[in-house]
């Protein structure tokens, strides 16, 4: 049992000396051993390292595909509100009649922005082009003395016109009325 305990006590103190020499020298004076860990781990960091370079550069691929769709997006909308724009009014009263319930169905299927982005923008562009050739026909009925189909575009001229307030500016109105209960509050 002497040997056991004579190698025991050497072993602590071996590996006790290893463990106070890596600390006080680090890597000047360390075994092979922690030299490999080291190795690995500036291998594992590199990794990292290029993982994280190619996951931004997939994200900046994406934020270019998106911004591609956008631009697309805008053309498109630009392409169709300047058709909306060059469109024809009919001369039968029921078919202005018909245009303007087409144009009261884009208008009410569509939302107003309240944001400043060039998407939104071009968007609300879009609806206010169908909004003035809905003025347009309302005009032209008036001139053909179509006073129903005029009233009736006229009233949905109205019901649009607040629409568009509130979804453009909801936001404002939100924060006045906030602004309002909080004085109230005081």
């Amino acid at each position: 049992m002497s040997i056991f305990f004579k190698s025991f006590k050497r072993e602590i103190g071996k590996n006790s000396g290893k463990w106070l020499s890596n600390i006080v020298f680090k890597d000047k004076h360390s075994t092979p051993i922690k030299i490999i860990r080291e190795q690995k781990n500036v291998e594992l960091n590199q990794q990292k390292q290029e993982f994280k370079e190619k996951i931004k550069f997939e994200e900046k691929l994406v934020e270019l595909e998106q911004k591609k769709f956008l631009n697309n997006k805008t053309n498109l909308l630009a392409e169709k509100r300047n058709s909306v724009l060059e469109m024809e009014l009919p001369n039968d009263k029921n078919e202005l009649f018909n245009f303007a319930l087409n144009l009261i169905t884009e208008i009410k299927s569509n939302r107003w922005s309240s944001n400043n982005s060039d998407e939104e923008e071009t968007s609300n562009e879009y609806l206010e082009a169908h909004y003035q050739k809905l003025g347009q026909v309302k005009t032209k009925l008036q001139f053909m003395n179509a006073t129903n189909e005029a009233e009736h575009v006229e009233a949905e001229l109205k019901k649009i016109r607040t629409k568009r307030f509130i979804q453009k500016y909801w936001f404002y109105f939100l924060f006045a009325v906030i602004l309002i209960a909080l004085y109230i509050l005081k």
